[in-house]
């Protein structure tokens, strides 16, 4: 499965040497998309008001393992709707008390490529 190529163009809208839109190939395009569905808010595409996780809306419910384990559940859902590359093998949740803040880990292979690969976000 050596010739499996993924391309997305890439969500920051950088520049290449040519002027044109970046293009993610393979994993960097995989992990484009799974950092882009974690971090978009419910809403927040006027065109495509379903894309997206509840993971910011769940910032407001009580702090207990039932909230880690919706959260957990609500991400490996929304990844696997809108994006069928990444096969999750975990999810993970890191709080900062301190701060009043959550960071989310998602763990996940590739299909068609190797290695294991991970998204780390925090939420606020």
């Amino acid at each position: 499965m050596a010739d499996v190529v993924y391309s997305d163009i890439d969500p920051r809208l950088e520049l290449d040497a040519r002027g044109g839109i970046r293009i993610l190939t393979n994993a960097d395009a995989v992990i484009a998309s799974v950092e882009n569905i974690v971090g978009t808010a419910m809403g927040e595409r006027p065109w495509l008001i379903t894309f997206a996780s509840r993971l910011k809306n769940l910032l407001f419910e009580p702090n207990d393992p039932l909230l880690i384990q919706q959260a957990s559940q609500e991400l490996i859902t929304v990844i696997g709707e809108w994006d069928n590359r990444p096969i999750i093998q975990s999810v993970d949740f890191f709080q900062d008390k301190e701060n009043g803040q959550i960071s989310v880990q998602v763990r996940f292979t590739i299909a068609g490529l190797p290695g294991e690969y991970l998204v780390d976000r925090r939420v606020t």
